[in-house]
Protein backbone atom coordinates (compact mmCIF):
# COMPACT_ATOMS: atom_id res chain seq x y z
CA UNK A 1 0.00 0.00 0.00
CA UNK A 2 1.30 3.11 -1.00
CA UNK A 3 1.41 6.36 1.31
CA UNK A 4 1.20 9.69 0.17
CA UNK A 5 2.21 12.58 2.43
CA UNK A 6 0.36 15.74 1.55
CA UNK A 7 2.24 19.18 1.89
CA UNK A 8 5.41 17.41 1.88
CA UNK A 9 8.35 18.39 -0.11
CA UNK A 10 10.60 16.66 -2.56
CA UNK A 11 11.81 12.96 -1.73
CA UNK A 12 15.55 12.13 -1.05
CA UNK A 13 16.79 9.85 -3.46
CA UNK A 14 19.46 8.03 -4.80
CA UNK A 15 20.63 8.15 -8.01
CA UNK A 16 18.21 7.71 -10.85
CA UNK A 17 18.93 4.30 -12.49
CA UNK A 18 20.57 4.51 -16.17
CA UNK A 19 18.27 3.99 -19.27
CA UNK A 20 19.29 1.29 -21.70
CA UNK A 21 18.97 -2.88 -21.69
CA UNK A 22 21.09 -4.70 -19.64
CA UNK A 23 24.15 -6.32 -21.06
CA UNK A 24 25.52 -9.79 -20.34
CA UNK A 25 29.31 -10.61 -20.51
CA UNK A 26 30.18 -14.21 -21.00
CA UNK A 27 33.47 -15.97 -22.22
CA UNK A 28 34.56 -14.81 -25.90
CA UNK A 29 31.02 -12.44 -25.57
CA UNK A 30 32.41 -8.99 -24.23
CA UNK A 31 30.46 -6.25 -24.02
CA UNK A 32 30.27 -3.60 -26.37
CA UNK A 33 32.10 0.09 -25.84
CA UNK A 34 29.41 1.48 -24.00
CA UNK A 35 26.58 0.10 -21.97
CA UNK A 36 23.48 2.53 -20.89
CA UNK A 37 21.94 0.07 -18.93
CA UNK A 38 23.44 -2.37 -16.27
CA UNK A 39 26.69 -4.94 -17.25
CA UNK A 40 25.39 -8.43 -16.31
CA UNK A 41 29.36 -10.64 -15.41
CA UNK A 42 28.85 -14.35 -16.41
CA UNK A 43 31.51 -16.91 -16.28
CA UNK A 44 34.58 -15.93 -18.22
CA UNK A 45 34.01 -12.73 -18.72
CA UNK A 46 36.50 -9.94 -19.79
CA UNK A 47 35.13 -6.21 -19.95
CA UNK A 48 38.17 -4.25 -21.17
CA UNK A 49 37.92 -0.07 -21.70
CA UNK A 50 33.99 -0.49 -21.14
CA UNK A 51 31.44 2.77 -19.80
CA UNK A 52 28.82 1.49 -17.59
CA UNK A 53 26.22 4.19 -17.21
CA UNK A 54 24.40 1.79 -14.73
CA UNK A 55 25.77 -0.99 -12.31
CA UNK A 56 28.08 -3.60 -12.71
CA UNK A 57 27.04 -7.00 -11.33
CA UNK A 58 29.04 -10.49 -11.01
CA UNK A 59 27.19 -13.40 -10.76
CA UNK A 60 27.47 -15.57 -7.48
CA UNK A 61 29.28 -18.78 -8.88
CA UNK A 62 30.48 -18.03 -12.01
CA UNK A 63 33.97 -18.87 -11.56
CA UNK A 64 35.55 -15.65 -12.73
CA UNK A 65 35.23 -12.37 -14.53
CA UNK A 66 37.54 -9.68 -14.87
CA UNK A 67 37.09 -5.49 -15.46
CA UNK A 68 39.94 -3.71 -16.64
CA UNK A 69 40.05 0.09 -17.25
CA UNK A 70 36.40 0.48 -16.75
CA UNK A 71 34.13 3.38 -15.93
CA UNK A 72 30.95 3.05 -13.85
CA UNK A 73 28.82 5.37 -13.25
CA UNK A 74 26.74 3.34 -10.23
CA UNK A 75 27.70 0.19 -8.37
CA UNK A 76 29.48 -2.79 -8.85
CA UNK A 77 28.19 -5.39 -6.51
CA UNK A 78 30.52 -8.92 -6.56
CA UNK A 79 28.13 -12.06 -6.26
CA UNK A 80 28.86 -15.46 -3.91
CA UNK A 81 31.63 -17.71 -4.18
CA UNK A 82 32.95 -15.90 -7.67
CA UNK A 83 36.70 -14.83 -8.05
CA UNK A 84 37.08 -11.44 -9.26
CA UNK A 85 39.66 -8.95 -10.47
CA UNK A 86 39.41 -5.29 -11.11
CA UNK A 87 42.23 -3.76 -12.46
CA UNK A 88 41.71 0.06 -13.42
CA UNK A 89 38.42 1.79 -12.69
CA UNK A 90 36.65 4.90 -11.71
CA UNK A 91 32.99 3.81 -9.66
CA UNK A 92 30.80 6.73 -9.20
CA UNK A 93 28.91 4.51 -6.52
CA UNK A 94 29.68 1.41 -4.15
CA UNK A 95 31.27 -1.46 -3.96
CA UNK A 96 29.44 -4.25 -2.45
CA UNK A 97 30.83 -7.68 -1.83
CA UNK A 98 28.62 -10.66 -1.43
CA UNK A 99 31.17 -13.21 -0.23
CA UNK A 100 33.10 -13.78 -3.29
CA UNK A 101 35.95 -16.14 -3.77
CA UNK A 102 39.14 -14.02 -4.13
CA UNK A 103 38.67 -10.63 -5.06
CA UNK A 104 41.48 -8.26 -6.50
CA UNK A 105 40.95 -4.35 -6.72
CA UNK A 106 44.27 -2.56 -8.12
CA UNK A 107 44.10 1.32 -9.37
CA UNK A 108 40.33 1.77 -8.48
CA UNK A 109 39.11 4.93 -8.03
CA UNK A 110 35.19 4.49 -5.52
CA UNK A 111 33.78 8.14 -4.75
CA UNK A 112 31.42 5.82 -2.29
CA UNK A 113 32.07 3.10 -0.06
CA UNK A 114 33.33 -0.38 -0.59
CA UNK A 115 31.04 -2.83 2.06
CA UNK A 116 29.95 -6.13 2.60
CA UNK A 117 31.31 -9.63 3.44
CA UNK A 118 34.88 -10.55 2.27
CA UNK A 119 35.48 -14.77 1.08
CA UNK A 120 38.14 -15.94 0.96
CA UNK A 121 40.27 -12.61 0.56
CA UNK A 122 40.27 -9.18 -0.55
CA UNK A 123 42.94 -7.08 -2.00
CA UNK A 124 42.59 -2.86 -2.52
CA UNK A 125 45.88 -1.83 -3.99
CA UNK A 126 47.11 1.26 -5.36
CA UNK A 127 43.44 2.43 -4.85
CA UNK A 128 41.52 5.45 -3.66
CA UNK A 129 37.82 4.62 -1.80
CA UNK A 130 36.58 8.28 -0.67
CA UNK A 131 33.46 6.68 1.38
CA UNK A 132 33.70 4.34 4.69
CA UNK A 133 34.94 0.99 3.84
CA UNK A 134 32.72 -1.59 6.67
CA UNK A 135 33.59 -5.40 5.51
CA UNK A 136 33.16 -8.78 7.81
CA UNK A 137 34.60 -12.19 7.25
CA UNK A 138 31.97 -14.59 7.24
CA UNK A 139 32.03 -17.29 9.93
CA UNK A 140 32.50 -20.11 7.66
CA UNK A 141 35.68 -18.28 6.57
CA UNK A 142 36.84 -16.17 9.98
CA UNK A 143 40.37 -16.62 8.53
CA UNK A 144 39.62 -14.42 5.82
CA UNK A 145 42.66 -11.97 4.25
CA UNK A 146 41.96 -8.41 3.88
CA UNK A 147 44.47 -6.76 2.61
CA UNK A 148 44.84 -2.81 1.96
CA UNK A 149 47.92 -1.83 0.75
CA UNK A 150 49.45 1.24 -0.81
CA UNK A 151 45.83 2.74 -0.89
CA UNK A 152 43.87 5.90 0.38
CA UNK A 153 41.00 5.66 2.53
CA UNK A 154 38.73 8.94 2.85
CA UNK A 155 36.42 7.37 5.09
CA UNK A 156 36.40 5.31 8.95
CA UNK A 157 37.63 1.49 8.08
CA UNK A 158 35.62 -0.69 10.33
CA UNK A 159 36.97 -4.80 9.94
CA UNK A 160 35.21 -7.49 11.58
CA UNK A 161 36.88 -10.73 12.07
CA UNK A 162 39.34 -12.02 9.60
CA UNK A 163 42.64 -11.36 8.82
CA UNK A 164 43.07 -7.46 8.10
CA UNK A 165 46.92 -6.37 6.72
CA UNK A 166 46.60 -2.21 6.71
CA UNK A 167 50.08 -1.61 5.07
CA UNK A 168 51.35 1.86 3.46
CA UNK A 169 48.56 3.28 2.99
CA UNK A 170 46.73 6.51 4.49
CA UNK A 171 43.91 6.60 6.22
CA UNK A 172 42.16 10.16 6.23
CA UNK A 173 40.11 9.41 9.83
CA UNK A 174 40.67 6.03 11.58
CA UNK A 175 40.11 2.26 11.78
CA UNK A 176 38.20 -0.19 14.15
CA UNK A 177 39.24 -3.79 13.96
CA UNK A 178 37.28 -6.07 15.98
CA UNK A 179 37.72 -9.81 16.85
CA UNK A 180 40.61 -10.48 14.29
CA UNK A 181 42.42 -13.75 14.38
CA UNK A 182 45.56 -11.73 12.80
CA UNK A 183 46.10 -7.79 12.49
CA UNK A 184 49.45 -5.97 10.74
CA UNK A 185 49.18 -2.06 10.44
CA UNK A 186 52.53 -0.74 9.25
CA UNK A 187 53.63 1.73 7.33
CA UNK A 188 50.23 3.39 7.25
CA UNK A 189 49.65 7.01 8.73
CA UNK A 190 46.16 7.09 10.54
CA UNK A 191 44.11 10.44 10.96
CA UNK A 192 41.89 9.24 13.71
CA UNK A 193 42.12 7.22 15.85
CA UNK A 194 43.02 3.49 16.15
CA UNK A 195 40.85 0.59 18.18
CA UNK A 196 42.42 -3.01 18.39
CA UNK A 197 39.36 -4.71 20.09
CA UNK A 198 39.01 -8.58 21.02
CA UNK A 199 41.51 -9.97 19.02
CA UNK A 200 41.84 -13.50 18.82
CA UNK A 201 45.19 -13.83 17.00
CA UNK A 202 48.74 -11.74 16.90
CA UNK A 203 48.29 -7.60 16.40
CA UNK A 204 51.25 -5.42 15.30
CA UNK A 205 50.71 -1.52 14.84
CA UNK A 206 53.85 0.24 13.45
CA UNK A 207 57.01 -1.01 12.13
CA UNK A 208 58.18 -1.29 8.11
CA UNK A 209 56.72 -3.16 5.61
CA UNK A 210 58.78 -5.24 3.64
CA UNK A 211 57.97 -7.39 0.69
CA UNK A 212 54.38 -7.01 1.38
CA UNK A 213 54.35 -7.79 5.28
CA UNK A 214 54.83 -5.99 8.33
CA UNK A 215 58.78 -6.99 9.45
CA UNK A 216 60.15 -6.08 12.88
CA UNK A 217 63.42 -4.04 13.34
CA UNK A 218 63.43 -0.20 12.56
CA UNK A 219 60.94 1.83 10.34
CA UNK A 220 62.89 4.67 8.14
CA UNK A 221 59.27 6.69 8.53
CA UNK A 222 57.54 5.98 11.89
CA UNK A 223 53.64 5.47 11.07
CA UNK A 224 51.42 7.92 13.01
CA UNK A 225 47.99 7.83 14.50
CA UNK A 226 46.00 11.62 14.78
CA UNK A 227 44.24 10.32 17.45
CA UNK A 228 44.17 7.73 20.11
CA UNK A 229 45.23 4.05 20.64
CA UNK A 230 43.25 1.28 22.27
CA UNK A 231 43.42 -1.70 22.79
CA UNK A 232 40.71 -3.67 24.44
CA UNK A 233 40.26 -7.11 25.79
CA UNK A 234 42.65 -8.84 23.02
CA UNK A 235 43.47 -12.24 23.90
CA UNK A 236 46.72 -12.75 21.77
CA UNK A 237 49.89 -11.14 22.22
CA UNK A 238 49.93 -7.45 20.74
CA UNK A 239 52.82 -5.47 19.54
CA UNK A 240 53.30 -1.35 19.26
CA UNK A 241 56.63 -0.80 17.78
CA UNK A 242 58.06 2.16 15.55
CA UNK A 243 54.55 4.44 16.20
CA UNK A 244 53.81 8.02 16.74
CA UNK A 245 50.75 8.52 18.60
CA UNK A 246 49.39 11.94 18.57
CA UNK A 247 46.70 10.99 21.49
CA UNK A 248 46.52 8.76 24.44
CA UNK A 249 47.60 5.11 24.40
CA UNK A 250 44.87 2.78 26.50
CA UNK A 251 45.69 -0.65 27.00
CA UNK A 252 42.98 -2.75 28.97
CA UNK A 253 41.89 -6.36 29.97
CA UNK A 254 44.32 -8.10 27.32
CA UNK A 255 46.17 -10.97 28.02
CA UNK A 256 49.19 -11.31 27.97
CA UNK A 257 49.95 -7.37 28.78
CA UNK A 258 50.86 -4.92 25.34
CA UNK A 259 54.63 -4.65 24.50
CA UNK A 260 55.19 -1.06 23.44
CA UNK A 261 58.60 -0.35 21.81
CA UNK A 262 60.27 2.46 20.38
CA UNK A 263 56.92 4.52 20.62
CA UNK A 264 55.93 8.46 21.34
CA UNK A 265 52.78 8.93 23.13
CA UNK A 266 52.06 12.24 23.07
CA UNK A 267 48.89 12.05 25.16
CA UNK A 268 48.36 9.53 28.50
CA UNK A 269 49.64 5.93 28.68
CA UNK A 270 46.88 4.14 30.41
CA UNK A 271 45.97 0.83 32.01
CA UNK A 272 48.31 -2.01 30.68
CA UNK A 273 50.22 0.48 28.38
CA UNK A 274 51.21 2.73 31.60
Amino acid sequence: MAVVLLGAGPATAGPPRAAGPDVVCSAGAPPPPVVAGDLLLGAGCEAVGTRVDGDVRVAPGVGWAALQDVAVGGSVHLGRTTDVSVVGAQVGADVTLDAPGNAYLERVTLDGELRGTVGRALWVVRSVVHGPVRLDAPTRAPSADLWLRGSWFGGWVSLVGGQPRLLGSTLAQGTTLTRPLLVEVCGTRTGASVLVQRAQGPVRLGGPVHLGRCVPGPARTPATVGGSVRLLENAAPVTVAELVVAGDLVCEGSAPPPTVVRTVVRGARSGQCA
